[in-house]
């Protein structure tokens, strides 16, 4: 049978886990549910508040679908009747419907038209080509025609051969307030492309749409005779030929490959100074997959291949970066802190990885992530953090009632290690702050207890 403190005990772990579940599960929440963004689109205002209308006249006379008005598209074919346009585009992945009423007036082997405009000027058309399917109010859904990842701006319906009244226009989405532009190019022999860790989406050449927050991997590949120069993102150079990112805003990157004699080679050395730090591995992209692990002096490497370096640490080490010289006179050339580095080179270089100890780097919270890559928000770990203070702190009291000093002790350090930790990868503080805070929470416990 359990006695109390196991029970408290068991209890104070189980919340935790609970409140850690509950923020793994929880989706990030990109904006609010889809909402209605059509303006009048029963047309039962008395006149076309909201649309921008050329031909299409009120009609009261017919039976309206629902209401009192409908839209009478009775303009000539090369014409549209009504189009309503969107002042701040619609996520078209967002939109839950797309429909609208119909109802033959006049027939016609091409009764009319629905067209959906894009903001990279790409188009849906909704053809009502069979003008005997709608001699009864009809609903037309038309959901499945929405392109994915593109921003709405607008949507227009005109007539064909027939005529037709139109009646409660539905478009539920949410505005793309949440959505960035990331355009992709390339100038020269090469490809760029892109992928979307979040959704899990493929990034094309061209323009794309992704949320804000999500983290995206750009990457090069240059063709045969080629070699990856360098990407041009928003203006900065970036000279690796892959990187990651956080979506902040939109994003232009232009990948620019070099053509190169493929008779052309040069010498890499690659070392490893400090090998207590850990191990080098690295093969040639264009003539293999299988990593070397050695050192020393490789011979006519041709300047249009591609190099992948990769740091190993040891325990106790971290990698800091690749430290690139010039061969011949020992100048520095460049330095890079990714690892895997993707690269090729033009002249004889020397390559090594430069390691630090673990207890000489000062740990550096990552406060752009939070626990984003586990789904978590910084808000729901908080929430972890004040549910398991709370209770443990009321419990610490009851402790104290009954005497139990050294059990009040133990749960006021491991409460406090596990409180810090958890603000700690939240990127709020640093570990001397621990100390601090594991002192400062034994001090209360101990200072409310006399």
């Amino acid at each position: 049978m359990l006695n109390k403190n196991k029970f408290f005990s068991i209890l104070i772990i189980s919340l935790f886990l609970i409140s850690c579940i509950i923020g793994f599960y929880t989706p990030k929440v990109k904006a609010t549910t889809a909402t209605e963004q059509i303006i009048n689109g029963g047309f039962d205002d008395g006149g076309f508040n909201g649309w921008n209308n050329i031909g299409a006249i009120l009609d009261s006379t017919n039976t309206a679908y629902s209401g009192t008005y409908s839209a009478f598209h009775c303009s000539a074919p090369s014409e549209l009747g009504v189009t309503q346009v969107f002042a701040t585009g619609i996520n078209s992945n967002s939109v839950t419907e797309f429909s609208f009423w119909v109802h033959t007036i006049s027939s016609g082997s091409n009764l009319g038209l629905c067209v959906v405009y894009y903001s990279d000027s790409s188009v849906s058309n909704i053809f009502l080509n069979d003008s005997g399917s709608y001699l009864s109010w009809t609903q037309v859904d038309a959901t499945s025609n929405i392109l994915p990842n593109k921003i709405i701006t607008s949507i227009a319906f005109s007539n064909g051969n027939g005529y037709y009244d139109l009646d409660n226009v539905v478009l539920m989405g949410i505005l793309d307030t949440g959505i960035e532009t990331i355009t992709l190019s390339s100038v020269g022999s090469g490809s760029i492309s892109g992928y979307d860790y979040t959704t899990a989406t493929v990034l094309n050449s061209g323009v794309n749409y992704v949320a804000v927050n999500d983290s995206i991997n750009v990457h090069a590949t240059s063709d045969e005779g080629s070699q990856f120069f360098y990407f041009l993102v928003n203006g900065v150079e970036y000279v690796n030929g892959a990187f990651d990112k956080v979506v902040v805003s939109d994003l232009t990157v232009v990948s620019y490959f070099r053509s190169l004699p493929s008779s052309v080679t040069y010498t890499l050395t690659v070392t490893n100074p400090n090998v207590a730090g850990g191990d080098v591995s690295w093969y040639d992209t264009n003539n293999g997959s299988t990593p070397s692990f050695s050192t020393g002096i490789f011979t006519d490497i041709p300047v249009s291949d591609g190099l992948e370096f990769t740091a190993h640490p040891n325990t106790g080490y971290s990698f800091v970066d690749w430290y690139v010289t010039n061969t011949t006179d020992g100048s520095y050339i460049s330095s890079f802190t990714t690892s895997p580095l993707n690269m090729g080179f033009a002249e004889d270089v020397t390559v090594y990885p430069e390691w630090i100890l673990n207890s000489l780097n000062t740990p550096t919270p990552n406060t752009a992530f939070g626990l984003g890559t586990l789904g978590i928000s910084n808000t729901e770990i908080a929430v972890g953090i004040y549910v398991v203070s709370i209770i443990g702190m009321c419990y610490a009291f009851f402790l104290m009632h009954n005497n139990n000093i050294p059990f009040a002790f133990t749960l006021g350090l491991v409460l406090a290690t596990i409180l810090c930790q958890i603000i700690n990868i939240l990127g709020i503080y640093t570990y001397p702050i621990d100390a601090l805070m594991i002192i400062s929470v034994v001090g209360i416990i101990i200072f409310m207890r006399h």
